[in-house]
């Protein structure tokens, strides 16, 4: 295996042992289990002071118990966003993969090594807002792939979340997020050579 191959194995890796080491810890049972008002009470306002910063107000319509964890539906900028909280309100994810609606083989049809086809130049694609501590963190983590080795530029591509609500381009965390999402899309588009290099500066003034 080639140093290219190893550089986008070990960005997958890192951030899946952030999820993996989050969700190791979901089941210990010396946690604490808070009551859905103060785990939804303690998300809502990290969200709106840590991440929002008064960009956009977000607020809870809902919070049920779902697979060990708390599940919640947050509403900002018109929008319900599922989230995720553990039992003792110590750790959020604004995501998670339900690995139940991923489809299997059939039976009878298992698949093997010549069932999967190789591709010459495969594609990285990660889904990130600009404002988000998570999206930033995974930015960095590729930010690094590419100054170490150029050459995986053209195998990394970063999207982004939004919507159109109203023919207006929304984001989670308000229109200032919007905005620069707009933005780091137009220069990964229309200016791609500067886009790593506008990344790497707009990390670097980013928690």
């Amino acid at each position: 295996m080639n140093k290219n191959k190893y550089l986008i194995i070990g960005a997958i890796l890192i951030a899946g042992l952030i999820v993996a080491g989050a969700i190791v810890s979901v089941n210990r049972p010396d946690v604490e289990t808070l009551s859905s008002d103060e785990v939804s009470k303690k998300i809502i306002d990290f969200i709106n002071q840590e991440l929002l910063q008064g960009a956009a107000t977000a607020s809870l319509k809902d919070i049920t118990k779902e697979s060990g964890l708390y599940k919640m539906k947050i509403v900002v900028n018109e929008q319900e966003i599922d989230s995720y909280a553990t039992l003792d309100g110590k750790l959020f994810f604004p995501d998670v993969f339900d690995l139940s609606e991923i489809s299997s083989p059939e039976e009878g049809s298992p698949v093997s090594c010549e069932d999967i086809n190789k591709l010459n130049n495969p594609l990285l694609e990660v889904f990130v807002v600009s404002k988000c501590p998570f999206g930033i963190q995974a930015q960095r983590i590729l930010n690094n792939v590419v100054k170490n080795t150029p050459s995986l530029t053209g195998n990394i591509k970063v999207k982004y979340m939004g919507a159109i609500v109203n023919n207006e381009i929304t984001a989670m965390h308000g229109d200032p997020e919007a905005q620069e999402n707009l933005r780091q899309i137009c220069l990964r588009e229309e200016q791609a050579d500067k886009y790593w290099t506008y990344i790497d500066c707009h990390i670097k003034g980013a928690k």
